[in-house]
């Protein structure tokens, strides 16, 4: 029901999207945060108002689909880095 009242059903998905992304940043309205070291479903970064960019992409999908939209998530391939984390050859994985 949030994105039905904030968002006019006139105009292209575009524009909507375009609303909507505006709703969920301004603080007028629900104000979401970025944290890069949260994740969260669409559910929790919107009750929560805050999330990083994973989180925020699950709930403009989310909400996006109540508005009728066919929004997808597209999955990309990341390339593991190894590090050197001291001189005592500890290696940490990252993604």
């Amino acid at each position: 029901q949030f994105a039905h009242y904030y968002v006019s059903d006139r105009g292209s998905d575009r524009a909507k999207l375009k609303s909507l992304s505006e709703i969920l940043l301004s603080p007028a309205h629900l104000g979401m945060k970025y944290d890069p070291l949260t994740t969260y479903t669409a559910q929790e970064a919107f009750d929560r108002q805050q999330g990083n960019c994973l989180s925020f992409s699950l709930l403009m999908v989310a909400l996006a689909h109540e508005l009728d939209i066919d929004l997808e998530l597209n999955e990309v391939e990341v390339p593991a880095i190894w590090e050197m984390h001291n001189k005592k050859d500890f290696v940490r994985y990252r993604w």
